[in-house]
C-alpha cells in the first residue's frame, strides 16, 4: 500500500545493517516531504474553514432578508451550507491524516536509529578495515 509520503511504514522482515541505513535515509527523505504535505494540508483546511464561514454568513443574511425567523434561518443555513461543510471536513481529515503519518515516520526513524546503534554495538569493527 502506498502513502503520499512513500511506501508502507511497517514491515516484519529482519533488517541488515545496510538495509537499516537505507531505511534511515528513506525515512528522513519522507519526513522532509511530509512537512511540506502537512503545511499544504493545513493551508487547505484553513481555506475551507474560511470559505465555510463566508458561505454561512452570506446564506444566513439571504434567509433573514427573505423574512425567515432566526431559528428557521439558522436551520436552513445548516442545510444550504452542507456541501461547504463536507469540503471542510474532508480537508480536516486529510490534514490530520498527514500529521498522524508524519508522527509515525518520526517514530519509525527513532526505531531505526535505535536499531542502527544496536548493530554498531554488536559489530564494533564492521566497516573499519584492517
Amino acid at each position: 500500500m502506498a502513502h503520499e509520503f512513500g511506501e508502507v511504514i511497517l514491515g516484519d522482515q529482519p533488517l541488515t545493517p545496510v538495509e537499516v541505513e537505507r531505511q534511515i535515509r528513506e525515512t528522513t527523505e519522507r519526513l522532509e516531504q511530509g512537512v511540506e504535505v502537512v503545511r499544504n494540508r493545513n493551508r487547505m483546511l484553513k481555506e475551507a474553514e474560511r470559505l465555510l464561514k463566508r458561505e454561512k454568513a452570506l446564506v444566513y443574511i439571504q434567509h433573514r432578508s427573505a423574512g425567515m425567523s432566526i431559528k428557521d434561518s439558522d436551520a436552513q443555513t445548516v442545510v444550504d451550507t452542507d456541501p461547504a461543510r463536507a469540503e471542510r471536513d474532508d480537508a480536516e481529515v486529510a490534514y490530520w491524516y498527514a500529521r498522524d503519518l508524519l508522527v509515525q515516520l518520526q517514530n519509525k526513524l527513532s526505531a531505526l536509529q535505535t536499531q542502527a546503534a544496536g548493530l554498531r554495538a554488536a559489530y564494533p569493527m564492521a566497516g573499519r578495515g584492517l
